[in-house]
């Protein structure tokens, strides 16, 4: 799969299994596509939001929001840790791994 760095403003395209080459999905869009091709639960957090307000979500054990004015993602995986910028796949592998470590 590709995957293009995030652009303010911009969606992203991706080759990712069941999205077609080509098609540009918003951030939060190739999120859940990615995580779904991968077995890994994504889902919105009624009530959290990130520092600027964005919609935090749950991606396996981690949470994540993505700041679209800065063109980032960002994860962690306690309250109690920072934000930490990452990249689509990078968060979404991340969750694979936790899930996995999870279930051993």
């Amino acid at each position: 799969e590709q995957l293009a760095p995030l652009a303010a403003g911009r969606g992203v395209r991706t080759g990712a299994v069941g999205v077609p080459v080509g098609v540009d999905l918003s951030p939060v869009d190739a999120l859940e596509h990615l995580a779904a091709a991968r077995g890994v639960i994504f889902a919105p957090r009624p009530g959290r939001r990130g520092p600027g307000g964005e919609q935090v979500y749950t991606l396996g054990h981690l949470a994540v929001y993505v700041n679209v004015d800065k063109g980032i993602v960002l994860s962690r995986e306690r309250a109690d840790q920072p934000w930490r910028p990452t990249s689509l796949a990078a968060a979404v592998e991340a969750a694979v791994v936790g899930s996995a470590s999870d279930a051993a």
